[in-house]
């Protein structure tokens, strides 16, 4: 992420965005479409979110995921860490389709 996108230009950050967009959200927003489409996920008018929302959502719980896991792999013993980076994966997925309510 820039840490400081007004030293570019007007035109490089609309172009950023728009990769963004296209290349990133919108294909992780198509698999979220395609559940709500299924009625696996609540739609908007059930308490759910639409399918963009439901992207940045997920990025937003992967851009903490993935600091987690600078701060906290290396510590751990090698033997250990591709199981737990597997519990950590599951633990987001579950947190994103079912959240934290009982």
């Amino acid at each position: 992420m820039l840490r400081h996108p007004r030293e570019l230009s007007a035109e490089v950050r609309a172009q950023l965005h728009t990769l963004f967009e296209e290349s990133l959200i919108a294909p992780i927003a198509a698999v979220f479409s395609e559940g709500l489409e299924q009625g696996l996920l609540r739609s908007p008018s059930e308490g759910g979110v639409d399918a963009r929302m439901a992207a940045y959502l997920f990025m937003s719980l992967m851009s903490r995921f993935v600091v987690w896991g600078r701060e906290t792999l290396p510590a751990v013993a090698e033997s250990r860490r591709e199981t737990l980076a597997s519990e950590q994966a599951a633990l987001l997925v579950h947190v994103l389709l079912y959240g934290l309510a009982r």
